[in-house]
């Protein structure tokens, strides 16, 4: 089997990437989607008070070369890879799942386009950008019922390293996209975006 087509899905933590991705997986019928947050690298070696101070924002907590490994992989026509099982809420890995390799891969993620070796799988990257007050507020929604996390945390880790990181990898990273889609409404994606970045994907992989 040839080369497969890699669309990267970019943007801050609360932009809307993984229901962007979900979504073009129900269009595009046969994807493989592949997270760049299953490569966190494993903290189970700290207590957890220590794992509570880490920058899980820093590119540095990510497993790059793994990542990079398993999308080559896909992309070169593995029929099944196995990558690991993030545990957010404990943050350390849990066992290994298999994953499905497709014709088209979307990965997502928010360190996608910094610099790197990873990026030359890429065939076709969105940004999803989205204003800081509506991603705070859907991280909260997302951590509060998902992570099991109070506000008070939620807000004193965004103020001590998701802004700073954002503005120091994510924001500056936007200029590698070819598609910006903007993601501010709070009830779901913008169809009008939707439609539009479909028609460019097509045209890419047609």
């Amino acid at each position: 089997m040839g080369k497969r087509v890699v669309i990267a899905i970019a943007g801050g933590s609360g932009s809307g990437k993984t229901l962007l991705s979900e979504r073009l997986r129900e269009e595009l019928k046969d994807v493989a989607v592949l997270p760049l947050d299953a490569f966190y690298r494993d903290q189970s070696g700290l207590t957890r008070e220590e794992r509570a101070k880490v920058n899980y924002d820093d590119p540095a907590t990510i497993d790059f070369a793994e990542y990079h490994a398993a999308l080559r992989a896909l992309r070169e026509g593995a029929e099944e890879i196995e990558i690991p099982s993030y545990d957010f809420a404990d943050h350390v890995r849990r066992a290994p799942r298999r994953l499905k390799g497709a014709p088209i891969i979307i990965t997502e993620g928010t360190l996608l386009l910094i610099p790197g070796p990873h990026r030359k799988e890429m065939d076709y990257a969105v940004f999803v950008k989205t204003s800081g007050d509506i991603r705070l507020l859907r991280r909260i929604r997302r951590d509060v019922a998902e992570r099991g996390r109070s506000v008070s945390s939620i807000l004193d880790q965004y103020l001590a390293t998701v802004r700073p990181m954002h503005r120091k990898w994510i924001s500056p990273s936007e200029r590698e996209a070819d598609f910006l889609f903007r993601n501010d409404g709070m009830d779901g994606l913008d169809e009008g975006e939707v439609e539009k970045l479909l028609e460019e994907i097509r045209r890419k992989i047609s």
